[in-house]
């Protein structure tokens, strides 16, 4: 079973792998497909452990397979601007569905850039952990040589200035056109879920009435030996009442399902509170960043005239000393 999937165009696949421009993307789909596949290097087997494809059809395997790579291409940030305009120009059109592989492409690459979407202390505690990967990219950047990436100098990168802007420019924007589009697929599904719950209220009712009409239908019965006069005025009643609960029901029907079609679907946006929060914070940290960068600007320029007076002291200094042994000198020879 193994070899069914691993002889499909294992060739094919690192090299269509290897000729991405996306380095990093492309290392873990490599990785992804090896263990999954249970392919060593130069496409021996492995044991059947990690295989979770093995029992997919050559089509469905195809399809699994282009939407991972597309995925994983999608969350270098190169692609992002395109994306997010391609996406939300899809959803202006008004179409009513949306391409599969954008679609989880692009909830993956908003999980990928989450993290300011997060509690406080998560976000913060995932911006350090990033950008010390920065610096050492930096650090090793300036060993080399090499002019610094952005966000790499740890000595000059404002950290909570590139927090705004990265919420504000990126996840924001991003976050937005994602709910909009979840929206846009979840709605059609949605509308059909109100709808059955509409329709079982309705056959609830139904069954209500008639169970009321078997209950009268007894009572007449029993009324019948009773008085036979009445009969005929009874089941003209309990028609009536029959048709009344029916027509009752067919309009409760009527305008459930008005409202359902009236009623747009919205989904909830948690994040939006803690992107916010988060924005705020940073906000804060911005202000105490620029005091204390101003005052060792300030320490700094008072240091350096502080030298510059100690050095002009000292050529005075010299430059009496030198008039004084110029004099001597004169003295002597006089």
């Amino acid at each position: 079973m193994t070899l069914k999937y691993t002889r499909i165009n294992v060739n094919v696949l690192l090299f269509s792998i290897i000729i991405n421009l996306c380095v990093c993307a492309c290392m873990h789909i490599y990785n992804a497909y090896m263990y999954t596949l249970n392919i060593q290097h130069l496409g021996t087997l492995r044991e059947e452990e990690c295989n979770i494809l093995q029992n997919l059809s050559r089509e469905d395997f195809r399809e699994f397979r282009g939407l991972v790579i597309d995925m994983v291409l999608a969350t270098d940030m190169s692609f992002h601007f395109q994306q997010i305009k391609n996406m939300r120009n899809l959803l202006t059109l008004g179409e009513s569905s949306v391409d599969k592989s954008k679609a989880v492409s692009l909830v993956l690459h908003c999980c990928d850039i989450s993290h300011p979407a997060k509690r406080w202390d998560l976000h913060r505690r995932w911006t350090a952990l990033l950008l010390e990967e920065f610096f050492l990219q930096g650090d090793k950047e300036r060993e080399l040589g090499l002019p610094f990436s952005p966000l790499c100098d740890r000595n000059n990168t404002l950290v909570a200035e590139s927090q705004i802007g990265f919420i504000e420019f990126i996840v924001e924007p991003s976050m937005a056109v994602c709910s909009d589009m979840l929206e846009t697929i979840l709605a059609p599904l949605n509308s059909e879920a109100t709808k059955e719950a509409a329709e079982e209220n309705v056959r609830e009712k139904l069954e209500g009435v008639k169970t009321e009409e078997v209950a009268e239908e007894k009572s007449s019965v029993i009324q019948e030996s009773k008085e036979n006069s009445k009969k005929s005025s009874t089941e003209e009643d309990d028609a009536t009442k029959l048709q009344l609960a029916q027509s009752s029901g067919s309009n409760g029907a009527t305008t459930t399902s008005n409202q359902v079609q009236a009623s747009t679907f919205t989904l909830k946006k948690p994040w939006v509170a803690s992107l916010m929060e988060n924005k705020k914070r940073w906000k804060e940290q911005a202000v105490v960043d620029a005091e204390l960068r101003q005052k060792q600007q300030e320490e700094a320029k008072q240091l350096e005239e502080g030298i510059a007076e100690g050095d002009e002291s000292s050529s005075d200094v010299c430059d009496s000393n030198a008039s004084k042994e110029d004099l001597k000198t004169r003295t002597t020879t006089e």
